[in-house]
């Protein structure tokens, strides 16, 4: 999958977003496009008291246009997503106390994790999460 194709499916509604529970996440979605390519796309929370941003990019595009750190490594891939999720407000404050339990890589690991896809789950609309 790459930036354009993921975007392209969400703004079709050929794909939508979903919570860990199922429920449809109703997020806005906007996108930064040039040339009729899509190259960076948001998904802003709307939720009462839910401060959150979903940010989805091509990686391989930011390296290679900026010769960033690791440029010799994105020429070697055909595409590179990054998902990169801001929270703010109560469920931020929530995940820095949780943060402050962690006691190992694997524990960190199951908590970064859970905090993007307990609010960001791709599904196909006749798709059961």
């Amino acid at each position: 999958m790459n930036v354009i194709t993921i975007y392209n499916q969400l703004s079709k509604k050929n794909q939508i977003v979903k919570t860990i529970t199922g429920r449809r996440n109703y997020s806005v979605l906007s996108a930064i496009t040039k040339n009729n390519i899509t190259s960076t796309f948001y998904l802003d929370s709307k939720g009462k008291n839910i401060k959150a941003l979903l940010r989805v990019y091509n990686k391989k595009k930011e390296q290679v246009e900026t010769m960033g750190v690791r440029y010799d490594e994105a020429i070697h891939y055909d595409d590179w997503v990054r998902f990169e999720a801001v929270y703010k407000g109560a469920y931020a404050h929530d995940l820095s106390d949780r943060l402050k339990g962690i006691n190992n890589d694997t524990e960190l690991k199951d908590l970064l994790v859970s905090a993007l896809t307990d609010r960001y789950q791709f599904i196909m609309p006749n798709q059961k999460n």
